[in-house]
């Protein structure tokens, strides 16, 4: 009976862990997720200018390759986190 009891609480205490972990991942995947809508958000403004027949300076064309060589990074190392 004692075994018994024991083992509920081992596995109370694991379901507990697999949340916290859980909780902490979402968070990271939420951060994750804001970075990149904020540097999208930046892109975007750039390739609006593009749009409305704009050119855009030497500046903001080396800030746009900037920002997509950013979000490629970190979109591959978040990838490889996944794996």
């Amino acid at each position: 009976m004692g075994n018994f009891v024991g083992e509920i609480a081992e596995g109370l205490r694991e379901r507990v862990r697999n949340r916290e972990e859980d909780t902490f991942f979402d968070g990271y995947d939420k951060a994750a997720d804001i970075c990149l809508t904020v540097i999208d958000e930046k892109i975007s403004e750039l390739y609006e200018k593009i749009d409305n027949g704009e050119l855009l300076s030497n500046q903001e064309q080396y800030f746009m390759s900037q920002l997509n060589k950013l979000k490629k990074k970190i979109e591959d190392r978040l990838r490889n986190q996944m794996i």
